[in-house]
């Protein structure tokens, strides 16, 4: 692990009770810095880094807390932890991550790999939760370069102004798509303003 990324260690470590021991958190948070979602991607070799057509949906981080030099591509991959819904983060989202089994494990009992498990909804937006790195932000600004590039979203999202979370009732159960769609399982309730649709 600490010839991936010399300072995940210590990102993803804590010092137990008394001893001074560290040991591994069940979890962490990271930035997505790519995303995959087809065979042409913008990581040289991240196709074939992430396993192919299985690796559909992996995504290269960059934990919170932890520097990395602008031109250089993190090698720190995590699948998605569930294959029957899944929620795919976008660029500079954060996400929960921890390590569980790979699929190695018949040759080494031990083998793990990272997972991620769901977007921080940093501002509670079912549109996006972008936070990015404002060291990287602003040295972009001060390079000059174009507007466009500063804050990628990805290669085909773009931000729209008009979507909106679902107004909640007591007890609802909703699927919110980033675009406005939506599913929702409530009970009857009087009308309420504004109006709830």
């Amino acid at each position: 692990m600490n010839n991936l990324y010399p300072s995940l260690k210590g990102t993803i470590t804590s010092n137990s009770k008394g001893g001074g021991n560290a040991s591994p958190t069940p979890f962490f948070f990271a930035r997505i810095n790519d995303i995959l979602v087809s065979p042409n991607t913008k990581t040289e070799n991240f196709f074939q880094d992430a396993g192919g057509w299985a690796g559909l949906g992996s995504v290269k981080f960059t934990p919170i807390g932890t520097t990395v030099d602008t031109g250089v591509t993190t090698k720190l991959i995590a699948r998605p932890l569930f294959t029957n819904i899944i929620q795919y983060p976008i660029l500079n989202e954060i996400v929960m991550i921890f390590q569980a089994p790979s699929y190695d494990l018949n040759t080494d009992p031990q083998a793990k790999t990272y997972y991620y498990l769901t977007t921080v909804g940093v501002w509670n937006s079912v549109h996006h939760n972008i936070f990015p790195d404002l060291t990287t932000f602003n040295k972009k600004i001060a390079n000059s370069i174009p507007e466009k590039e500063i804050l990628s979203l990805g290669n085909s999202f773009t931000e729209k102004s008009d979507v909106r979370n679902l107004l909640p009732e007591e007890g609802d159960i909703m699927v919110e798509g980033r675009w406005g769609n939506s599913i929702r399982f409530s009970s009857t309730t009087p009308q309420k303003q504004p109006n709830n649709s």
